[in-house]
C-alpha cells in the first residue's frame, strides 16, 4: 500500500508530516499539484512511485477534487485508516 510506503519513509527519515508536506510542495505555494506530487514521488528512492501509483494516490489525497493537495487534506488522509 502506498500510504504505508510513505509512512515508512517518514518514520525512517524522522520526518514529521508537516516537513513531508514541505518536501512535496516544491513550488512552496501551500498547494501540491499533481505534477509536483508525481515528480517528487518518483524521485524519492525510498518511495519511488510509478506514474499510475502517484496519480491514484494523488486522487485519494485530493479530497475536494480541486486539483491540488492542501496540508489539511494530507493530514485528513493520513488520519483516515481506510486509505
Amino acid at each position: 500500500m502506498i500510504k504505508i510506503r510513505i509512512e515508512n519513509f517518514m518514520q525512517k527519515e524522522s520526518l514529521p508530516l508537516p516537513f513531508f508536506y514541505e518536501l512535496i510542495d516544491t513550488v512552496k505555494d501551500k498547494v501540491v499539484t499533481r505534477d509536483e506530487f508525481s515528480e517528487r514521488m518518483k524521485k524519492i528512492d525510498k518511495i519511488k512511485l510509478n506514474q499510475l501509483e502517484a496519480d491514484s494516490f494523488f486522487d485519494l489525497l485530493d479530497i475536494d477534487n480541486s486539483g491540488g493537495i492542501t496540508y489539511k487534506e494530507l493530514v485528513m488522509a493520513f488520519k483516515d485508516t481506510s486509505i
